[in-house]
């Protein structure tokens, strides 16, 4: 038999199908393979080309090697911002550092599937649906064409700031301007015509109706009545602010 030519690269691959195919009998089959590719040439030769040979699967080990390095410093990295502070490559595989991850993670899920509850039922007046944020992470890694689900349950956030905002600066301009209505001196005037009194004794009248519109005020305010129209007045104006913006759904 001539001295084979058959280069490294060629007899590893060959070997790996019949490995993979052989199953159980792979050795036997191998065995043969490497003789019949290899048997005729000499001693030192033979020695060479399996030495080449076991090269080429020592390669593949190296670049996995690499590859599951590669991954494990990835890894470590994404523990350490999620985390707040360093996570070295051996501690990931650690029980504890993995829980307390998934703690963080259920923390910030949980708070935003609140804050977006809170937004729906304040800006939007009805009660969130099934779309929490894991269902929307959940939809963005199953669905391609979903990619910016996630990009917008965040938008929607930051929406309802905007808009809570300007609502918040519009019910208080609202109610103090109510608040001043009731006070206004002209109002007071035109509540006591109609009166035969002058001079000091419509001043005093005057001053009566001040006094007991000062008096409804401040009961309004202590007993909480005027906190609840400014929260209505903010609920009322953040609604009709998100729907005509449009709204993100």
């Amino acid at each position: 038999m001539t001295p084979t030519t058959t280069s490294p690269p060629i007899l590893a691959a060959e070997v790996k199908k019949m490995v993979h195919e052989a199953g159980p009998n792979a050795e036997v089959v191998v065995e043969a393979y490497l003789e019949k590719e290899i048997g005729s040439l000499s001693h030192e030769k033979k020695v060479e080309a399996l030495d080449r040979l076991i090269a080429q699967f020592q390669g593949d080990r190296g670049a996995v090697t690499k590859a599951r390095d590669l991954d494990t410093s990835l890894v470590a990295k994404l523990f350490s911002m999620l985390l707040g502070e360093r996570v070295g490559e051996v501690d990931i595989a650690s029980e504890e550092v993995i829980e307390r991850l998934a703690t963080s993670l259920n923390t910030v899920f949980d708070s935003l599937n609140e804050l977006i509850s809170g937004i729906n039922a304040t800006l939007m007046g009805r009660v969130s649906g099934t779309e929490t944020i894991r269902f929307v992470i959940g939809s963005q890694l199953d669905q391609q064409d979903e990619a910016k689900s996630l990009e917008g349950y965040v938008d929607q956030i930051k929406e309802a700031f905007a808009i809570a905002h300007q609502a918040f600066k519009d019910a208080a301009m609202t109610k103090m301007g109510e608040i001043l209505g009731e006070l206004d001196p002209k109002k007071i005037e035109e509540s006591a015509e109609g009166g035969l009194k002058f001079g000091p004794l419509r001043k005093a009248e005057l001053f009566d109706i001040f006094q007991d519109k000062h008096r409804t005020l401040r009961n309004w305010l202590e007993t909480g009545l005027l906190t609840e129209a400014l929260m209505r007045e903010f609920e009322r104006i953040c609604q009709r602010l998100y729907q005509e913006k449009g709204g993100k759904k």
